[in-house]
């Protein structure tokens, strides 16, 4: 079920570049496991709900509850020494609200050069939890632990995580672009095949106008043939009447010639009866 004031367990609230990673994993150790909530009373709800459901054990951190002032003098004396970079807190980031939490668990640890400066720091009677760059965890005590990375602590997979989303999110952030895109190619292609579509009517309606002036063209085209054959037949008929014109006319000519023939011989004739007449008289005169 679902537990109000929950924040999140530590390592998945921490942020760590990857070459201090060794320092805060070891400085954390079982630590990046345990759950930070905002107050004591939701620590309290969550162990009653482990406890009802059998649920086993947790490590609970609540924000106004926790210390920050963990050996304050002798982490101040330390910071002073040499081979002393600084407290383990300086090394993580994170939400602001969960400061007090990264202060109570790394601001007493100190990170130093070499497990010699530990060494030193006894001698100082200065009694602090040491980590060293590479990892090495020296208790107040005396113990010390270190070696390989083994398995990825938990920081590396919440970080491995987080990188993760951050991927996923960018590409469901692309995907959504190319969805975009997609989306605007098809409604290019939508309008395109309205636009096909619209096109292919016109050529249709032209098509049928085409074939429409094809008809008319063909019919004018016979119409053309057949005034032409009409006007062949106009041009040998006016050629004909030509011919018989010019026939006639020749006739004429010739017939006016004959006529004319015919004027002179009866001019001829008149003159020789006139003569005739003209001797007959003086013929009849002699005889008188």
């Amino acid at each position: 079920g679902h537990l109000d004031g929950v924040v999140d367990v530590v390592a998945a609230l921490i942020e760590v570049e990857e070459k201090h990673r060794p320092v805060v994993e070891a400085s954390l150790g079982m630590r990046q496991q345990e759950v930070i909530v905002d107050t004591i009373a939701h620590s309290e709800a969550c162990i009653l709900y482990l406890q009802s459901n059998n649920l086993g054990r947790a490590t609970l951190l609540p924000m106004d509850f926790v210390s920050t002032n963990g050996n304050a003098q002798a982490i101040k004396k330390a910071l002073n020494l040499e081979g002393v970079v600084d407290t383990a807190d300086k090394f993580v980031g994170g939400m602001d609200k969960i400061q007090p939490v990264l202060k109570h668990l790394l601001g007493s640890i100190l990170v130093i050069k070499d497990v010699k400066t530990a060494q030193r720091l006894r001698d100082e009677d200065i009694c602090c939890d040491c980590v060293t760059g590479d990892g090495v965890f020296i208790s107040a005590r005396g113990a010390i632990s270190g070696g390989g990375d083994g398995e990825a602590g938990l920081i590396r997979r919440s970080s491995e995580i987080r990188s993760l989303g951050t991927e996923l999110q960018r590409t469901i952030r692309l995907l959504n672009k190319e969805e975009e895109n997609i989306n605007k190619v098809k409604e290019t292609l939508a309008a395109l095949k309205k636009e096909r579509e619209a096109l292919a009517e016109e050529i249709h309606h032209e098509d049928i106008g085409l074939q429409s002036a094809r008809k008319d063209l063909d019919a004018s085209a016979t119409a053309m043939e057949k005034e032409q054959s009409a006007l062949v037949r106009l041009n040998a008929s006016n050629e004909q009447m030509k011919k018989e014109i010019e026939q006639i006319n020749n006739a004429n000519l010739s017939f006016v010639h004959e006529i004319s023939e015919f004027k002179n011989r009866i001019e001829s004739e008149e003159n020789s009866l006139e003569e005739l007449t003209q001797r007959i008289q003086e013929a009849k005169k002699l005889n008188g």
